[in-house]
């Protein structure tokens, strides 16, 4: 009987994958990133591609272990809008604005705006 010995090596496929910010809300995608260089199976923490957008605050990420179809290679970041309380990153979808506004012949003193977060249970 005669042994033989083989050495294989390989290298992983070159692929790439997009980020999209998404509203959490509305499931519209705000902004798309270009192609980015990655090999197959590498993990991507979607949290490691959130970013500031302007009126809203980061909700969530979705990790992503790369593929060898690269238009399903798509890491998703969820945001929510954040304009209520100023830039106080709490999504509006939790807060309640209230307004104090004097009666009658009566006076309101102190706050008459205020913010105030609530969460459902």
């Amino acid at each position: 009987m005669c042994r033989k010995s083989f050495t294989a090596s390989f290298e992983a496929n070159a692929q790439t994958y997009i980020v999209q910010h998404i509203d959490e809300d509305t499931d519209a995608v705000l902004e798309t990133s270009e192609a980015k260089d990655t090999t197959f199976g590498t993990e991507i923490t979607g949290t490691s591609e959130k970013k500031n957008i302007n009126g809203y605050t980061f909700v969530r990420a979705e990790d992503l272990t790369v593929g060898t179809n690269n238009d399903e290679n798509i890491v998703k970041v969820y945001y929510s809008k954040d304009e209520k309380g100023g830039s106080d990153d709490i999504p509006d979808k939790y807060q309640v604005t209230f307004t104090y506004a004097a009666g009658a012949n009566g006076k309101v003193e102190g706050t008459t705006t205020e913010v105030k977060t609530v969460q459902e249970i």
